[in-house]
C-alpha cells in the first residue's frame, strides 16, 4: 500500500482536475487503484468527473463537492481558490469499488441497496461484506443510507464520509449538490456515491462531534415540538443571547439581531443530553432555524419540554485531534504497522455554511494534527457517520476521518 495526496488550482492552461492528476503523476508513475477527491464547489463536477475518467480509465474513484475549498497535505490550510485535493491509494492486493446514483421515495430502499450492490460488484467481491465504507449522500438522507447498509452489511461495518457541499447552502440550485463515480455524475436533491474497501492494509474510521457543553445549564419551561418559546420562563432567544454574552462569544453590551442569533447557533448550538456510555456523554446539538417576534426559537430538531438544556461550544481543534488518536489507539494492539494516510470531512450542519475564518481554523487544525503521512479531506454539507453508539441525527458539527494502515 502506499498514498499520496495533492492539490491544485489550476494555472490557467490547465483545469484545477487537471493539475492534480499531474500532480499525481509526478508523485508517481504507477497508476492508482483508487482515488478519492474533494472540489471546489465553484468548479463544473462532470468535468471533474471527466478528467478522472480520462487520465485514470482503470482507477475507481469517488469525488464530492466542498464549501468553497479542499485541504490536503500540500496545501498550507484551507484553500479559498477553486481548487481540487486528491487522495490516490496504490494497493494491487486491495480491492475498490465505486458506484452512484439517484434514489427516490422514502417507503423503498431498493434503489439505495442496489447503487451500494453495484459499487460491491465493481470491487469484484460479491457475496463478501467490505472492511469499510465512504458515503456520500444527499441532505437529510444521511441516516437512512447508514442504515441500509448496516441492514446489508451488519452493524459492524465501519462508516463515515462526507454529504458534498454547496455554494450557497440549502438555498443554492440543486444541481450545485453533486457527487461523482466512474462512469457518470449525479446532481439533485437525493442520491448516493458510495466506495467499498477491500484493501490488504487495516482500515479505521472515527467520527467526533465539534461540539462541547459549556457550564451554562437551564431549563425549557415551553415548548411545542421544534419551538422554543420560553427557557427558565423568560423567552426562549433573551435567555440564549444572556447565555452567549456570560460564556464571551458575543461582546456583553452587544445587541444581537434574530439573524446575528442564528449565525451563532451554527457554532454555539443548544445542546441536551441524549445517554451516555460508560464515563462518555452524548448530546444531541439544535441549531436554531429562526427567531420568531415571540422570543421563541424554532430548532432543527425536535426538543422535549421541561429538559435541561445548555450551550454547546465550538471544541473542532479536539474533535479533529480525537478523530485522529482514536484510530492510532484502536490500532496500538497490533506490533508493527505503518500509518499511511487518511481522508477527512469536516460537516457543516444542513447548509449553514462554514467558511473564511472558521474553515480556515478547521483545516488548520487538521494539518497540526496530521504531522506526517498523506491526507485530503473537504468541507461538507450535512453530517454523517456516528459517535460511540449515539445515532448522529440533526445539528452535529462533525469531524469524519477514515485512516489506513499497513503491516511493516
Amino acid at each position: 500500500m502506499k498514498i499520496n495526496s495533492v492539490v491544485s488550482r489550476g494555472d490557467g492552461f490547465r483545469s484545477a482536475a487537471e493539475g492534480a492528476v499531474q500532480n499525481l503523476r509526478e508523485l508517481s508513475p504507477e497508476t492508482p487503484d483508487h482515488i478519492f477527491a474533494a472540489y471546489d464547489s465553484r468548479l463544473d463536477p462532470a468535468e471533474v468527473c471527466d478528467c478522472l475518467n480520462r487520465s485514470f480509465p482503470g482507477t475507481s474513484f469517488i469525488a464530492a463537492s466542498s464549501y468553497k475549498g479542499v485541504v490536503s497535505d500540500q496545501s498550507s490550510a484551507f484553500v479559498c481558490d477553486e481548487a481540487v485535493s486528491m487522495l490516490a491509494l496504490y494497493d494491487k492486493d486491495g480491492s475498490f469499488g465505486s458506484a452512484c446514483g439517484y434514489f427516490g421515495d422514502v417507503s423503498s430502499d431498493a434503489e439505495i441497496e442496489a447503487i451500494i450492490e453495484r459499487a460491491i460488484t465493481n470491487a469484484g467481491r460479491n457475496g463478501e461484506a467490505p472492511d469499510a465504507v465512504w458515503i456520500s449522500a444527499s441532505v437529510g438522507d444521511e441516516n437512512r443510507v447508514i442504515s441500509v447498509i448496516e441492514s446489508m452489511m451488519g452493524p459492524s461495518v465501519q462508516i463515515t464520509g462526507g454529504t458534498p457541499g454547496t455554494l450557497d447552502g440549502l438555498g443554492a440550485d440543486p444541481v450545485s449538490r453533486s457527487a461523482c463515480a466512474p462512469g457518470g455524475m449525479v446532481c439533485g436533491t437525493r442520491f448516493l456515491a458510495v466506495t467499498v474497501l477491500y484493501p490488504s492494509c487495516w482500515i479505521t474510521a472515527c467520527c467526533r462531534t465539534a461540539f462541547a457543553p459549556s457550564n451554562v445549564v437551564g431549563k425549557i419551561t415551553r415548548s411545542s415540538g421544534n419551538v422554543v418559546y420560553e427557557i427558565n420562563y423568560r423567552p426562549a432567544a433573551e435567555q440564549y443571547a444572556d447565555w452567549l454574552r456570560s460564556l464571551g462569544y458575543v461582546g456583553r453590551q452587544e445587541r444581537l439581531s434574530p439573524a446575528a442569533l442564528q449565525r451563532q447557533s451554527v457554532l454555539h448550538p443548544i445542546g441536551f443530553m441524549t445517554g451516555s456510555l460508560g464515563a462518555q456523554t452524548f448530546y444531541k446539538a439544535a441549531i436554531c432555524d429562526s427567531i420568531g417576534t415571540d422570543g421563541s426559537m424554532t430548532l432543527l430538531v425536535d426538543i422535549p419540554s421541561f429538559e435541561a438544556v445548555t450551550v454547546m461550544s465550538d471544541a473542532s481543534k479536539d474533535a479533529v485531534a480525537g478523530c485522529f488518536a482514536c484510530d492510532r489507539n484502536s490500532m496500538l494492539y497490533y506490533r508493527d504497522i505503518r500509518y499511511y494516510g487518511s481522508m477527512y470531512a469536516v460537516c457543516a450542519s444542513y447548509g449553514k455554511n462554514i467558511t473564511g475564518a472558521d474553515a480556515d481554523r478547521l483545516a488548520e487544525s487538521v494539518r497540526n494534527v496530521q504531522s506526517r503521512g498523506a491526507y485530503a479531506g473537504m468541507f461538507s454539507d450535512g453530517e454523517q457517520g456516528r459517535i460511540g453508539d449515539s445515532r448522529n441525527h440533526n445539528g452535529y458539527l462533525m469531524v469524519c476521518g477514515m485512516h489506513f494502515y499497513d503491516a511493516i
